[in-house]
């Protein structure tokens, strides 16, 4: 009894069809595999559940929106608030219920994240009209759907001035304006006849067009975000999987069969898994090195400055606001066009704590080639020994909390990636 009770609001949110979940969800899984490492299972669980409960608030959305549009398509006149299944004050009800699911979800993001998902669900909830007013609601819904990418990125403590994100929510949305335009070919008929806009009834004399352009330049950018970046030959190995694959589904479908068409849409579950496996085959070989390894290029230098003060380090924790927030590190920052890295290990412990160090007094440590998740980059580590304890003063922006910690006490933080690393060279023993 329970179970037929239950029943209308599960195909009201239509669990009983996950595969709107996994195109949700699979967008916010390659902004964690981008995002990585560290790589995290609970990440992807959070975004399982995040991703269940707006796909699900979304179709409660557009049922009470569209419940005149429903009534008029054979496909949807059997949802359970055009047969009268569920009142409009239930469905209202259960679209709360999942909001705080989302809400739940939501409390562990970041802030930055937490921005770019408000926007999200201010998208899922003008969806539903964008079929009234644009043939292009497909382009709204990439938006929506495929906002998941930016949050991931943001969550996992990365800028969103980098190019990366935007450029795999770009694919995104190609990925599901091809997709969708499928989809709606199930209900091309009835759309033309109530009003209905969609890229189907777009292009109802050219239905290949938009799904083959849309497959043409997400190729384009996969590939040509490899070759800039070096990626692995097992990106390419997958990348080329994906869009054969996706090639071979349009090449068989045939918009005149609404079968085809679901069969179609459905399959692309494994196209977006496809390129998740690929991110996360695309890391380049990352490490700490004393000598500059095979492959290394790059004309970024960071210097950093170990100050010491009575057997203890001088750290910083980074804000919520930075790249891989709430972690610890050393006072530094990029060397500056036409500065030294001495000099610019002076002016970042300056700028980072207000302390004035003595130039004579800092003593270089070593230079090491770091490829981390995001670039290579040359860093130079200098060490600077205080007589007396100096007072810090962080900027807020950047940091949010600095402590003097012992080596043991250090490798027991959350450090900055690669920080453990020099910290352990530095406390090598030195060779007789």
């Amino acid at each position: 009894m329970f179970i037929a009770r239950i029943r209308p609001f599960l195909q009201l949110c239509r669990f009983h069809r996950p595969i709107g979940i996994w195109l949700l969800m699979l967008p916010c899984w390659w902004g964690v595999a981008l995002a990585s490492p560290p790589f995290h299972i609970s990440d992807l669980i959070l975004f399982l559940i995040g991703a269940a409960a707006m796909r699900a608030a979304g179709c409660v959305v557009n049922d009470l929106t569209d419940q005149k549009f429903d009534q008029a398509v054979e496909r949807t006149r059997s949802r359970p608030l055009v047969t009268k299944e569920i009142s409009q004050g239930q469905a209202i009800l259960c679209f709360l219920c999942l909001c705080l699911i989302g809400l739940l979800v939501f409390s562990f993001l970041t802030f930055p994240a937490k921005t770019v998902s408000l926007v999200a669900f201010c998208l899922l909830l003008i969806y539903p009209w964008m079929k009234r007013i644009t043939y292009w609601p497909q382009l709204v819904l990439g938006f929506a759907f495929n906002s998941g990418v930016l949050i991931a990125w943001a969550n996992g403590g990365k800028s969103l001035n980098d190019f990366l994100p935007w450029l795999f929510f770009s694919v995104g949305i190609l990925w599901t304006l091809l997709y969708d335009t499928v989809y709606a070919f199930q209900d091309i008929q009835d759309d033309l006849k109530i009003g209905v806009k969609s890229t189907a009834t777009l292009f109802q004399d050219t239905p290949k067009y938009l799904p083959y352009i849309c497959l043409a330049s997400i190729m384009i950018a996969l590939v040509g975000v490899g070759v800039f970046k070096g990626w692995s030959l097992y990106y390419f190995i997958l990348i080329g999987c994906v869009i054969f694959y996706e090639f071979y589904l349009l090449k068989k479908w045939d918009p005149n069969s609404p079968v085809s068409s679901l069969k179609c849409f459905k399959s692309n579950q494994w196209i977006g898994l496809l390129l998740f496996l690929a991110l996360l085959e695309w890391k380049r070989p990352l490490g700490v090195f004393e000598s500059p390894p095979f492959g290394f290029n790059t004309n970024i230098e960071v210097s950093a400055c170990y100050g010491r003060f009575n057997g203890k380090y001088l750290l910083l924790q980074r804000s919520e606001l930075v790249r891989q927030p709430h972690v610890w590190g050393v006072p530094g920052g990029k060397v500056e066009k036409g500065e030294t890295h001495f000099w610019a290990a002076v002016r970042e412990f300056s700028e980072e704590t207000q302390i004035a160090l003595k130039p004579e007094n800092l003593v270089f440590f070593k230079t090491f080639y770091i490829k981390d998740p995001y670039c290579d980059f040359v860093f130079h580590a200098y060490i600077y020994d205080f007589a007396i304890e100096p007072k810090v003063i962080i900027t807020k922006r950047e940091h949010q909390a600095f402590a003097w910690k012992t080596f043991e006490e250090v490798l027991n933080l959350p450090l900055i990636w690669g920080e453990d690393v020099v910290f352990k060279i530095l406390h090598k023993p030195k060779k007789n």
